[in-house]
């Protein structure tokens, strides 16, 4: 993982040489480990969203369980509430929209299954 983006995303106490020092450890002394990655922060290019996902693929050689997610700007939000700070636009402006988005079947929603 980048560095720089791993410190803007308040992580970026260890280096990614402490990073594999740590999960040779693991795998060592035959314990599992899992990571999650996050693309998509409002300060990342695109280059640095690839070398993310490539980090992800060079952990298989470790046997580490992983998941890349992409972030939702979630209302409330300092992103959601001041978009253009971080030179983002906002297509689901409303809570509603946004909770129908992620949790199309819900009771009430109007997806959901009855």
């Amino acid at each position: 993982m980048n560095g720089k983006i791993r410190k803007m995303n308040g992580r970026g106490h260890y280096s990614n040489d402490e990073l594999i020092a740590t999960l040779k450890k693991i795998l060592k002394s035959k314990l599992s480990a899992c990571m999650f990655y996050t693309v998509g922060l409002p300060f990342e290019s695109r280059k640095e969203v690839w070398e993310t996902i490539e980090s992800a693929r060079k952990m298989l050689d470790y046997r580490v369980m992983h998941s890349v997610f992409v972030i939702p700007i979630e209302p409330g939000s300092p992103m959601w509430l001041f978009p253009q700070r971080y030179k983002m636009k906002l297509f689901r402006k409303t809570f509603l929209v946004f909770s129908f988005i992620l949790f199309p079947f819900q009771k009430g929603s109007i997806l959901s299954i009855r």
